[in-house]
């Protein structure tokens, strides 16, 4: 009986409409700018990879794993590596980055204030995206994804490259997404970004982030509620 019907993510659009037999409209969270107002003085010097947030059992990214084991194996590389994991991380991730030698590598901060996670974002060199392996992975977009934009940092998703985060990370130009499963692809994505690193040209093509604002998405809900009929 609603007047609209609005969500988040395409695929759950999709199957909103085979349910209501009624079109959907999508309008995705968004990024606050004013919350990256305050800029980091410079990168980390280590090449570090940064998640944030809760990382279960179900987004533990093992292809990742296993293109970091088999490029740690460069010592040029091992001595930039630096893995950064802030928030909570089930025990199943803490096993496979031992099981893959990459416990050395390990920075793990339990809490932070959220203000201090995305200074953290900030200075990253690299930003992990792990989507759950779970049947409606398509339409998943967690909503970590929109700061990483905001954060301007290049990002590797691991997850569904035909869903709805894959779709953002192409559209922002923020990053690129790899199937649970593409450890050779990824190596290629690190081996580029660590070269990039080392001649100091590791920057994110985000020229489009600003269409994922939440000053743009509340332009698209005024413009929805002007034209209900």
């Amino acid at each position: 009986n609603a007047t609209k019907i609005v969500t988040v993510s395409q695929h759950w659009a999709e199957d909103f409409k085979k349910l209501s037999n009624r079109d959907v409209t999508v309008i995705r969270n968004g990024f606050d700018h004013a919350d990256f107002t305050t800029k980091p003085k410079q990168l980390d010097t280590q090449f570090t990879i940064c998640h944030i947030g809760s990382m279960n059992s179900d987004r533990n990214p093992q292809a990742f794993w296993n293109a970091l084991k088999s490029l740690s194996k460069n010592t040029e590389f091992s001595k930039h590596l630096s893995i950064k994991l802030i928030g909570q991380v089930d025990h199943s991730i803490f096993k496979s980055l031992e099981q893959n030698g990459l416990t050395p590598f390990l920075n793990h901060i339990p809490f932070l204030h959220h203000k201090e996670a995305l200074v953290e974002l900030q200075k990253s060199q690299i930003l992990l995206l792990p989507i759950n392996d779970t049947p409606n992975s398509l339409g998943v977009v967690p909503g970590k994804i929109y700061e990483y934009l905001g954060a301007n940092r290049p990002v590797v998703g691991i997850g569904p490259t035909n869903g709805d985060s894959a779709q953002i990370l192409k559209d922002s130009g923020a990053g690129t997404m790899f199937n649970y499963n593409a450890t050779d692809e990824i190596i290629n994505q690190l081996e580029t970004y660590f070269n990039r690193f080392t001649s100091n040209k590791l920057t994110a093509d985000t020229g489009s982030i600003m269409q994922y604002s939440r000053k743009a998405m509340a332009e698209k809900y005024a413009n929805l509620l002007e034209n209900l009929t």
